[in-house]
């Protein structure tokens, strides 16, 4: 049988093959047809790259890239490509080969004004960067109106900010007002009128806000008068006063008799913080003045007692050349802290520090390039004392961080303690993946070292007043303090209730926090990873800023209050910020078993930890999911 049907199983088998064959040879014409298209078609290049911002200095997500030929008349011809802008701004416009020549780039987002850059494809140069800062192009429109009478308000002031940024108007006759060029998100407005108190509205989403109605009312009026110990006036004092309620915050100085008129407070501020700063006199380092306002009046008079001060003057100098050096730190107290009075020298090595209180102070020096020093002077009221301090070069302290086991100990933090029987040195550094760090201009007497790991483990090692090689600082088990936590703390965990006063006098209570949700950042200018999350801290707090249920604070472990705040102006971080122990950071950091920053943690309506070990763009994921479970508003 099988014999019988050989032929036509070979038909069938033939009849396969040629199918084969010329389904093979089809697939190759196909395939050469298909190169020949893509051997047609121009190369794809990079016609246009750069990066685009808002006006915070953040990258703008999902601006519109236009790339357009110019034609020989000038005008603007087709388009040829498109793009649209990254997470961080930044974009790239891909297109072909064949595009060259004069071109010009749009760029559009609603709620911006679109703008063009011209410029050249396939030229010398390369291919074009554009960088550009987009500026908003929304309306703020309202009205102001008397809060006695509800009758408009003419010639008020109208104010819109946003970050570091102002827009504004004048009221007409019949009180209405429009701000032009605001920019989409959150802004705060406002209203400042003679005869009336400021007032201030946060207005969310501009770009889908109606008109706004602001009602204001009579003005506080507060005289202020500074006087010294016997009574007689003391002129030139910096008085700053602060409403906490409204973080409306003012600065004035007082004239030739002591006086000075704080007008403009606003008719419902009970309480008012003021700080007093005199170079003759002690300063306050905190608003810890209070001004109690009265029902009955809306006019008072305040007296503060100032006490005399001493000052010291001198000079700072190289040890061997006895040469003036210029930018030492030369401050009074019993810490690092920049609250207390200071001065840096000149270009001479001179220094003058006025306010310093009576009595037998402590004076440090600190200079890049050279050992610190710490002296003592006798200061009497009302008169100069003379210091002159010299510098030596400094040492470097190489060292390692290892655990019980003697592995190294990556990430840990390293901070100089005891030096003279003060804590006044106020190094720091942070070890590498190895272990191990470095810290430069040390003194050449002895100092104690503490460092503190992830695992909230310690370890203290006291620097002799030899040369050495290297420290080694071995960590073990942290000793359980009364106001710090056991364990590390885990979502559901109760946080610690904290007591901060922030950089702007206000005073903000865990307790007092109860329904909102607080993100607390503990951080330092000085710690690169910290400086690393402030564009996510940026985005979050654009995000969800202004809403009524969250509360963003920055516990500042800086040495340096100065510095800090110019940081945190430059970089538009308009959050609360605290600095120092007297205003509850290291309190604070001990309770919630902080040992190496940035630490970010978030709390909730029910003074509860939500999430710890925050980073990166996993702050914004949190917080989002977090608020999604309340009220936006």
């Amino acid at each position: 049988m099988l014999a019988s049907r050989g032929p036509v199983v070979m038909g069938w088998v033939l009849a396969l093959l040629f199918a084969v064959c010329a389904l093979g040879a089809q697939t190759t014409s196909d395939a050469q047809e298909e190169a020949g298209k893509k051997a047609a078609e121009p190369a794809q290049v990079t016609l246009v790259e750069g990066q685009v911002v808002n006006y915070v200095g953040a990258g703008e997500l999902n601006v519109k890239i236009t790339v357009a030929l110019k034609n020989p008349d000038g005008s603007v011809g087709a388009v040829v490509a498109q793009s649209t802008s990254k997470e961080l701004g930044d974009f790239v416009v891909t297109g072909p080969a064949t595009i060259r020549g004069p071109a010009v780039v749009t760029l559009s987002k609603p709620g911006f004004t679109t703008a063009t850059r011209e410029v050249v494809i396939g030229g010398e140069e390369g291919v074009p960067f554009v960088d550009l800062e987009m500026q908003g192009n929304l309306p703020l429109a309202g009205k102001v109106l008397d809060g006695r009478d509800q009758e408009p308000v003419a010639g008020a002031s109208v104010t819109a900010k946003a970050i570091y940024r102002e827009w504004k108007a004048t009221t007409a006759e019949d009180g209405t007002f429009t701000i032009t060029g605001v920019p989409p998100g959150t802004a705060e407005l406002i209203v400042e009128a003679s005869g009336y108190g400021r007032e201030s509205r946060e207005v969310q989403q501009v770009e889908n806000f109606g008109v706004i109605t602001v009602t204001i009312k009579p003005e506080r009026i507060i005289h202020v008068r500074t006087v010294d110990s016997a009574g007689k006036p003391v002129a030139a004092t910096t008085v700053e006063c602060l409403d906490p309620e409204r973080q409306d915050y003012r600065s004035v100085v007082t004239d030739s008799e002591g006086k000075v008129t704080l007008r403009g407070i606003h008719y419902d501020a009970a309480e008012l913080r003021v700080r007093l700063s005199h170079p003759d006199y002690v300063s306050s380092t905190q608003f810890d003045r209070l001004i109690q306002t009265s029902p009955e009046s809306i006019e008072t008079t305040e007296t503060f007692v100032l006490d005399p001060a001493g000052r010291i003057v001198g000079n700072v100098l190289d040890a061997e050349s006895r040469d003036g050096l210029a930018g030492a730190r030369v401050s009074v107290g019993s810490d690092a802290s920049d609250a207390n009075p200071l001065d840096f020298s000149g270009l001479d090595g001179s220094y003058a520090i006025h306010g310093v209180p009576p009595g037998r102070v402590a004076v440090t020096v600190h200079r890049s390039g050279n050992a610190p020093d710490l002296q003592f002077v006798q200061v009497k009221t009302g008169e100069e004392a003379k210091l002159d301090i010299t510098l030596r070069p400094p040492r470097a302290i190489k060292g390692v961080v290892v655990d019980a086991e003697g592995k190294p100990s990556p990430g840990a933090f390293v901070m100089t303690t005891d030096w003279r029987e003060h804590e006044t040195l106020g190094l720091r550094a942070m070890c590498d993946e190895q272990g191990r760090f470095e810290l430069l201009d040390a003194p050449w007497d002895a100092f104690g070292l503490k460092a503190m790991a992830a695992d909230r483990t310690e370890g203290e090692h006291t620097v002799p007043d030899d040369d050495v090689a290297e420290v080694r600082i071995v960590l073990k088990a942290a000793p359980v303090r009364a106001d710090r936590s056991a364990v590390a703390l885990k979502a559901g965990d109760a946080a610690p209730v904290f007591a901060f006063t922030t950089l702007q006098g206000v005073n903000l209570n865990l307790a007092e926090l109860k329904g909102s949700y607080v993100l607390l950042d503990f951080w330092a200018t000085w710690c690169g990873p910290c400086v690393q999350e402030v564009p996510h801290l940026l985005e979050v707090h654009k995000e969800f800023g202004q809403r009524k249920n969250f509360v963003m604070i920055s516990a500042s472990l800086d040495q340096s209050e100065s510095d800090l705040r110019k940081f945190i102006s430059a970089r538009g971080m308009t959050w609360h910020h605290v600095f120092g122990e007297a205003n509850g950071v290291q309190t604070a950091a001990d309770a919630y078993g902080v040992v190496g920053i940035p630490a970010l943690f978030l709390i909730g309506p029910d003074g509860k930890v939500v999430a710890t070990h925050l980073r990166g763009g996993a702050i914004r994921k949190e917080v989002a999911a977090a608020m999604e479970l309340t009220d936006p508003t």
